[in-house]
């Protein structure tokens, strides 16, 4: 399968472009492109939260373990000392990442349900959830945000079914079929489980109808039969890019 830095690069160069894509077509605003590539870059590593000793294990619990960690001392703010709060919030976060993370790997295996395109629909419609409930984002910037964190989330699967397939030697590595797949054929329960989860979280989203009404409509009015768009034609790479530099630096003539 491929590695950590292949998955980033990877997942943050398709992500950017997209991110590029959108902002362009007047899809998402300038100061909110960069989060956009955040969200395929993250999704571009969420697959391996199942392995044991993954990047991605470690800075996701300690992000959990810090957030709940502060939610769960703020309740008793107004009750207790200083070094009591301080008590409670290294208990919770102890609880959290050591704890929680041990039954967490003890209940999961490497490219089992979380290397799906259930689990990638589960993490993308968590997203949706989180942008527009919690952060209380527009409806179609919220499902946009949940596309680029399942687009970043298939591009990891991709590439480990990519790396499972031998070219010089023309053969099928045992791990083919294991990365890029439906559900978990071989773990009924927990494929049953995800499924779930994947009913609790949409029922839970908003529409989206505002993403196909704002969002898409907008990508599809400005790139729909307009040539060139992504390649430039040939000779007219950077057309007039010395002339505008010179405007931003004030060297250019006229009154």
């Amino acid at each position: 399968m491929a590695n950590f830095k292949t998955h980033l690069y990877a997942a943050s160069g398709i992500g950017g472009l997209a991110a590029i894509a959108c902002m362009k077509a007047g899809a998402v605003s300038y100061p909110e492109t960069p989060l956009l590539l955040a969200l395929g870059t993250l999704g571009g590593l969420l697959p391996d939260i199942d392995s044991e000793h993954s990047v991605p294990v470690r800075i996701g619990f300690n992000l959990l373990a810090l957030a709940l960690a502060f939610l769960v001392m703020f309740q008793f703010a107004g009750k207790y000392t200083v070094l009591e709060l301080a008590a409670i919030w290294l208990a919770v976060f102890l609880a959290v990442r050591y704890g929680v993370l041990e039954v967490f790997n003890a209940c999961t295996r490497h490219r089992g349900i979380f290397h799906s395109v259930l689990a990638a629909v589960f993490f993308a419609l968590c997203t949706v959830d989180l942008s527009a409930h919690l952060f209380d984002r527009p409806n179609a910037l919220a499902w946009l945000h949940g596309a680029f964190i399942g687009m970043g989330y298939l591009v990891h699967l991709v590439l480990d079914e990519m790396y499972s397939v031998d070219l010089l030697n023309r053969r099928l590595k045992l791990s083919f079929g294991s990365a890029l797949k439906p559900a978990s054929f071989k773990n009924w329960r927990a494929t049953l489980l995800m499924a779930l989860a994947v009913v609790m979280v949409y029922s839970a989203a908003p529409s989206p109808e505002g993403f196909r009404a704002r969002t898409w409509s907008k990508l599809e009015a400005h790139y729909a039969g307009q040539k060139p768009w992504l390649i430039p034609d040939a000779g007219h790479w950077f057309d007039n890019l010395g002339g505008t530099l010179k405007r931003w630096l004030g060297l250019g003539g006229g009154a």
